[in-house]
């Protein structure tokens, strides 16, 4: 049987680790690594499959994962990181990229390897280009009839308005994850003049939550929901995630994430949305807070609840075929770094 080939590029250990800054560097690596070493492990696992993936020679403190199928490809620069991605993609049956919208990363690479003709197992660059810029996609959802919360966009050098509803926040327009978000009181600290140019929200109270969505064949296909766990001070800090989020909070999470899976029909692959879940129990308070054209971190508990290959279904669903996936019940909490406890019961009260 004719062995097929997927390449697996995850920015930060595959070549981009030192083209971001330091504190960027420091709280994506954890990430990109669970999420590189859960893929490279679960598409080495599929049938007839050979994984390749990028491996910056830096990289000091961690191995790259191993097995028979899987071959890490050594890289030495930023650049010698992309040459080597697209010569690869070109010989490749299938391409997953996982890279922080920061600075349009995540779409450049994109565009570069759609370009080779591969298959990718997440978004076209369309999606990604919108996506990646956090005022045009909360514009775009509410043409849509998704609910997104209210913004402005503060230019670099301006300051938040005087009379923007408090507590506020204000993130990156092309920010990954929780970097950069920033929490306004309406007492105490007031933030300086932006070095730039950044979205203000008012603050939604209540459950942040995440819903992985698979994309490309008949229907997409949503995913259990999770729970996020956001620590908040004067910023906010990712600390993880609880699976399953319990009813009837996942249907309400389902429903704002079927409605943003119906604006983006050209959706390919694996993606996903976060969202808040507010007070009212009909739904009326729940807002979409971002869209995340790409693996994320919660990736890491869905494979372990998956019943059947989560990887096979990913590529199921962006080859146009139809997906079917089944997940257990059983209750998890996982870290940002891919540490997984099992059988716990869900935190009470959202941090």
């Amino acid at each position: 049987m004719t062995s097929k080939r997927v390449l697996i590029y995850e920015h930060i250990l595959g070549g981009g680790l030192f083209a971001r800054g330091p504190e960027q560097a420091a709280q994506l690596a954890p990430e990109g690594w669970a999420m590189l070493w859960a893929a490279v492990e679960d598409f080495a696992s599929l049938p007839g499959v050979q994984v390749q993936f990028l491996w910056d020679r830096h990289v000091s403190g961690r191995q790259p994962p191993r097995a028979e199928q899987v071959e890490p490809v050594l890289v030495d620069s930023p650049e010698h990181s992309l040459q080597t991605l697209l010569r690869l993609a070109r010989e490749a049956d299938a391409v997953l990229l996982v890279a922080p919208e920061i600075g349009q990363v995540l779409a450049e690479l994109v565009r570069q390897v759609e370009k080779t003709g591969a298959l990718l197992l997440g978004p076209p660059a369309s999606m990604v280009e919108l996506t990646s810029d956090k005022d045009q996609t909360a514009a775009y959802l509410a043409t849509c009839g998704v609910a997104v919360p209210p913004g402005v966009v503060i230019r670099q050098g301006g300051q938040l308005p005087e009379d923007f509803p408090r507590p506020a926040v204000l993130k990156p327009l092309d920010g990954a994850g929780c970097l950069g978000i920033r929490r306004v009181d309406s007492s105490g600290w007031t933030p300086t003049p932006v070095q730039a140019p950044l979205r203000a929200e008012p603050l939604v109270p209540g459950i942040p939550a995440s819903v992985a969505i698979l994309s490309g064949g008949p229907a997409a296909v949503l995913c259990p929901p999770c729970r996020q766990l956001v620590r908040w001070n004067h910023s906010a800090h990712y600390e993880g995630g609880e699976y399953p989020l319990p009813e009837p909070l996942a249907t309400r999470a389902r429903k704002l994430a079927t409605a943003a899976a119906a604006a983006f029909p050209q959706a390919r692959g694996y993606w996903g949305v976060d969202l808040v879940l507010g007070p009212a129990p009909d739904g009326s308070q729940d807002y979409l807070i971002e869209i995340n054209p790409r693996l994320t971190t919660s990736y890491i508990v869905l494979r372990r609840a998956c019943w059947g290959e989560l990887a096979g279904a990913i590529w199921d669903a962006a080859a146009g075929r139809s997906v079917q996936v089944q997940f257990d019940s059983l209750p998890r909490r996982f870290t940002p770094g891919g540490r997984i406890f099992e059988d716990l019961p869900a935190a009470e009260e959202p941090l």
